[in-house]
């Protein structure tokens, strides 16, 4: 299980952002999140999970960071610490 401190790692690390992110970051303010940001941070986030992250539906859409904790939230994947 992920915390919101690791995710926010996964995310700068598959990103790497030239500013740092927040709770606000999205594929709409964060220009290194682009198509192919947004694939490695899944991708990222796969590895992390042992693959727990490609069995959700929802997860392709998830261009926030807000919508990536709703979803792993929702599916467990990530404590509320």
């Amino acid at each position: 299980m992920l915390d919101k401190e690791v995710l926010f790692q996964i995310i700068s690390a598959a990103i790497e952002p030239e500013r740092a992110i927040d709770i606000d970051s999205s594929s709409d303010n964060t220009p290194e999140w682009d198509s192919l940001g947004h694939l490695s941070i899944l991708s990222s986030l796969d590895a992390r999970t042992a693959g727990a992250t490609s069995e959700l539906d929802n997860i392709s859409e998830a261009d926030s960071i807000q919508k990536l904790i709703d979803a792993l939230s929702s599916n467990d994947l990530l404590s509320e610490n």
